[in-house]
């Protein structure tokens, strides 16, 4: 399980309690389909995260492991995001408004408007290339570089950047993680543009005295329809849902064992 960056879990947890909850307008479908993802730190083969990201009609179901041991639900209608730990057996769920709630709470930090944190309010130039679908967005400090596909259906890429926005606003409640600014815009572009992503490589530059690059890609490999094991891992999600207990976000998140290491 991914460690959650404890500063910014603390104003999460405050976000939630002032925030009310917000309901998201539905959309129509065209039907279901499924996309797989394999994350790599720079050009290592092995990948350090693994994800089926299932697309069922107004809901959207997240796996992350090899055996799906942390599950991501959306709930579209409701404007709610679940998540449920099958290792420890619990689940937790915050809505999308007290998701902008913090997000909010980022870019009101003192650093987010120095010249510095272009991560924040990232000032990109974009090309892209008709022919081989592939994108680029560059900043001095955070470039993307994106080769796209065509979906079977348009509405596919409207269901992606909706899952792809809240995707990397809770992401970046992880630490280590970039704030989800530069993200949401290239989603962005590649709606503009009718694409979702095979491949995605992000390049941010530290700061600093060598502002050394980090590199991260990922591929993804979309099918357009669903198998029978995904039919199966959707009724196992509703089981857990059904069957585990609800707890807090900062027990979820182990907010109050965070901050007792980070004090040692």
């Amino acid at each position: 399980m991914r460690r959650l960056q404890v500063i910014s879990l603390a104003v999460l947890v405050t976000a939630i309690a002032l925030t009310a909850f917000k309901r998201l307008p539905t959309t129509a479908t065209a039907g279901d389909f499924r996309m797989e993802t394999d994350v790599f730190a720079e050009d290592q083969a092995t990948p350090i995260v693994e994800t089926l990201t299932i697309f069922r009609s107004q809901i959207i179901y997240d796996f992350m492991g090899p055996n799906g041991e942390e599950i991501t639900i959306f709930d579209i209608p409701r404007g709610s995001i679940t998540l449920v730990d099958k290792q420890r057996k619990m689940q937790t769920s915050i809505s999308t408004s007290q998701l902008m709630a913090f997000m909010a709470t980022v870019k009101s930090q003192p650093q987010a408007s120095t010249k510095g944190n272009q991560l924040v309010s990232p000032q990109f130039k974009e090309q892209y290339e008709t022919t081989k679908k592939v994108l680029t967005l560059a900043d001095e400090k955070l470039t993307y570089r994106v080769r796209g596909i065509r979906p079977k259906h348009p509405e596919f890429v409207e269901r992606f950047q909706f899952f792809a926005d809240w995707y990397a606003r809770l992401n970046a409640t992880r630490f280590g993680n970039p704030p989800p600014f530069g993200r949401i815009k290239l989603n962005q572009s590649l709606s503009k543009h009718g694409l979702i992503p095979a491949e995605v490589e992000r390049t941010v530059v530290l700061n600093g005295a060598n502002q050394a690059a980090q590199k991260m890609r990922s591929h993804h490999l979309t099918n357009w329809q669903l198998t029978d094991t995904d039919h199966k891992r959707i009724e196992q999600a509703k089981t857990c849902l059904q069957t585990y207990p609800k707890v807090p976000p900062e027990r979820y998140w182990q907010i109050g064992q965070a901050n007792s290491t980070a004090g040692q």
